[in-house]
Parts: structure tokens; sequence; C-alpha cells
């Protein structure tokens, strides 16, 4: 189970390195959190929107709109916040 998340690269040239490692980890923790046994990607996208991306799921279309939740969460109201 593979998830590639390309993080919008506006938010994340504007983040000092510390958010950015917070932003990461709390990542990695809350999609660990649902999806234990999966492999998690996170890069700097190429656009101004974030994307991501799921195979090898029993459906990744649900994944991926699961993921989008999480990463939306995070993004909008995350602990990396106050890093």
């Amino acid at each position: 189970m593979n998830i590639q998340i390309k993080v919008d690269n506006n938010l994340f040239d504007n983040l000092s390195e510390k958010a950015r490692e917070a932003l990461l980890d709390e990542l990695q923790t809350r999609v660990h959190e649902v999806y234990p046994a999966s492999h998690l990607t996170v890069i700097a996208g190429l656009n101004d929107k974030t994307e991501i991306a799921t195979s090898d799921f029993f459906n990744d279309v649900e994944a991926k709109l699961t993921v989008q939740e999480i990463v939306d969460d995070v993004i909008l109201h995350g602990h990396w916040r106050n890093a």
C-alpha cells in the first residue's frame, strides 16, 4: 500500500525548517494511524496544489479520499502550526 503526497510548493516553501519538519512528522503520524502498513512518501510539489496518489489498496479511490481528509485537516488545523 503506497501513498504519495505532493505538498503545495507555496505552503512548503514558506515554512521554516522547524515547521516543515513538524508538518511532515504530523502527516506521517496521522496517515500511519489509519494505514499503519502503508509506505508514505511526502515531497514538495511542483505547483500550487497538494496532490495525492494511492496504489495497492483494496480500494484506491477510498484510500485517496481518506488521505485527502487527513492532509486537509493537518494543513488547516494541525499541531505543527504551533512549531
